[in-house]
């Protein structure tokens, strides 16, 4: 059994914010927001064997956020795609202090602290992501078993939770590709 973790492409948003740029609270909101929605950029394309070998897949999963559901179909999955919101992305926290103003990379290390330290109030924490990558790494696993190779296309945060969960329960890390967009883990596990 095979699982490949696939991250989106690169959104239009990621090129809008910089982490230098200076924003206040209710900038960095709009921009979370903006990037939650946002499309994948035309120029990003995934590589040829990505495509190659995702399609080897049995059966298909992606999270329900515009940029997972598109770079899946750019993947060729999409006549085999389940989309499903659990899979969504870990949130990022936003909407305090918004008269203050600081960098983008420091409102995004801030959101990260407070959901790492489970105080994003109104937003899932970390012990909800955790527990919901549980239930991820289950419906994958499950998936395999019935299909052989089973791929997800989703989020930096929620793949690496998933990641984890999945050899927590004895899958095996066998191959990965950078950390940036189109970034893949792939995990095997016998029957």
């Amino acid at each position: 059994m095979q699982i490949l973790l696939i991250r989106h492409g690169e959104p239009v948003a990621a090129r809008t914010a910089r982490p230098g740029m200076i924003v206040s609270g209710a900038e960095c909101e709009r921009l979370a927001r903006g990037y939650a929605g946002s499309e994948i950029h035309p120029e990003s394309h995934p590589p040829a064997w990505l495509v190659r070998r995702a399609g080897k897949a049995g059966i298909a999963y992606s999270s329900a956020l515009r940029r997972a559901v598109q770079s899946a179909e750019l993947l060729g999955l999409g006549g085999r795609l389940t989309v499903d919101p659990v899979f969504d992305e870990a949130p990022i926290p936003y909407g305090y202090l918004t008269g203050l103003k600081l960098p983008v990379g420091v409102w995004a290390a801030l959101a990260r602290l407070l959901w790492l330290l489970d105080r994003s109030p109104g937003f899932e924490g970390i012990s909800g992501t955790r527990a919901r990558a549980r239930r991820c790494a289950a419906i994958l696993h499950d998936a395999a078993a019935g299909h052989g190779r089973a791929v997800l296309v989703a989020h930096g945060c929620i793949n690496a939770l998933i990641r984890q969960s999945l050899m927590d329960t004895g899958w095996m890390p066998v191959s990965w590709y950078h950390q940036g967009y189109w970034a893949v883990n792939a995990l095997t596990r016998s029957s």
